[in-house]
Order: C-alpha cells, then sequence, then structure tokens
C-alpha cells in the first residue's frame, strides 16, 4: 500500500476526520507539469481522476503554461487552495524547459504552503515505455540534449516494477553505434500524465520547494565558450 508521511497527512487541505489511508490518497489533489520537451503538458486530479493538457509550443512554455494551467484547473473544477502537491519533470533536458518547470512549482508550492514532487524526466518516459510495451525487460533511453549529444539512462524491468540501472549521463553519439533495447524520445511522446502517475504514487518524495530544483548530469551546461 502506498504510504504518506505523517507530517504530509496534517498538510493536505482535503483530508476529512476518520478517513483511512487510502482514502486520503484518493483524495490528494496533484497539480503535475512536463516542459522539458517541444511539448508543454499539465495534468490535474488525484490518484484515479486526472485531466491532461499537451500543447506542442517548441520554445513557448514560458508564454503559455500558465494560461495552461488556469484552464486545466478550470476544466477539472479544482481551485489552486485545494491542490496539496505540486509535482514537475525534472530533467535533465531542456534548460529553460526544466528552469521553467521548476520555477512554475516553486512558486505554486511557496504561495500554496504545499510541497514539490521532482520526477527524473528518464524515469518518468521510462513508465510510459513501460505502459507501451509492458514485456520490455531492459531498455535503454537516450534524450538528446544538443547536437550530438545525448542523455543516456537503463533501465530494466521485473515483478516488482521498473528499476534505474545507470542513471544519466551525458554521452557523445553518432547514430552509429548499435544497442539493443535503444530507446529514444521522439519515437515516443512524453506528458505530464507520467510525471502525475509517478508522483501520486509515492508521495513521500516531496520535499520544500527551495529543495525542488532541476537535475543536471555532469559536463552538461547551457553555457557555450564562445568563438573568436
Amino acid at each position: 500500500m502506498d504510504s504518506v508521511p505523517s507530517t504530509r497527512l496534517r498538510s493536505l487541505r482535503n483530508v476529512r476526520v476518520a478517513c483511512s489511508i487510502d482514502n486520503i490518497l484518493f483524495m490528494v489533489q496533484v497539480l503535475s507539469l512536463e516542459t522539458t520537451t517541444e511539448i508543454c503538458s499539465v495534468t490535474v486530479g488525484d490518484k484515479t481522476n486526472t485531466v491532461t493538457r499537451s500543447i506542442v509550443a517548441p520554445r513557448k512554455h514560458n508564454e503559455i503554461i500558465l494560461e495552461v494551467i488556469d484552464e486545466i484547473l478550470k476544466t477539472a473544477a479544482i481551485l489552486r487552495e485545494d491542490l496539496d502537491f505540486v509535482a514537475f519533470s525534472a530533467g535533465p533536458g531542456s534548460f529553460t524547459g526544466v528552469r521553467l518547470g521548476a520555477a512554475i512549482a516553486q512558486g505554486i508550492a511557496l504561495g500554496l504552503d504545499i510541497e514539490v514532487i521532482p520526477i527524473p524526466t528518464s524515469q518518468a518516459m521510462a513508465h510510459r515505455i513501460h505502459q507501451v510495451d509492458p514485456h520490455l525487460t531492459n531498455f535503454t533511453i537516450m534524450r538528446q540534449s544538443r547536437r550530438g549529444w545525448f542523455y543516456r539512462a537503463q533501465f530494466s524491468v521485473d515483478s516488482t516494477g521498473i528499476k534505474l540501472i545507470h542513471a544519466d549521463e551525458l554521452i557523445q553519439y553518432d547514430g552509429n553505434q548499435t544497442e539493443v533495447g535503444l530507446i529514444f524520445q521522439n519515437h515516443l511522446s512524453l506528458s505530464a500524465l507520467e510525471v502525475h502517475e509517478l508522483a501520486v504514487a509515492d508521495l513521500g518524495k516531496s520535499v520544500a520547494p527551495e529543495f525542488a530544483v532541476p537535475i543536471y548530469v555532469e559536463g552538461d551546461s547551457p553555457y557555450r565558450q564562445a568563438t573568436s
């Protein structure tokens, strides 16, 4: 059964007296964000009832995400004050997208005095892959960082679930290397729903807003040396 720390239970705005843990989990309202790719995606809801909106908007996430959040809350008939947690796709990924997601999550959480659940982007993608092909037991996820460079993470699946075998690392890839179970991000779209499902499955991963920061990997930097 899922667990919720006692400190979390005291802060849940939707908790009512005499509710069981299972009932509480179904009542927790989470707002989830995915901004690490060209798709700007938002999901809101509890463990079983969700509303998701995804928009393909390259380099325009900052222009539309607040509007998308407002629209989806209205569609779901959920007030901001009813939210218990905010989750976001924490990267590694697009520097602008990851930082935007973190900033929005932090801002909303601070305003509502709630906590944030950072979800590693590769784990969200692994969750999506397992949904599409539950028989796949070993796979490697490749997500492009910049030209010729990719984030690489390895996973396995057994009866207990998805296991991270090798965390994201930055590697050079020219397309000539071969590897069994190699899956590229552009082969499978990622939405906030995957982030949401991982978040509500483990609310204990929540942290105070100031600790909800993007995930970076060694060797990756948004800054490039100027050429003369």
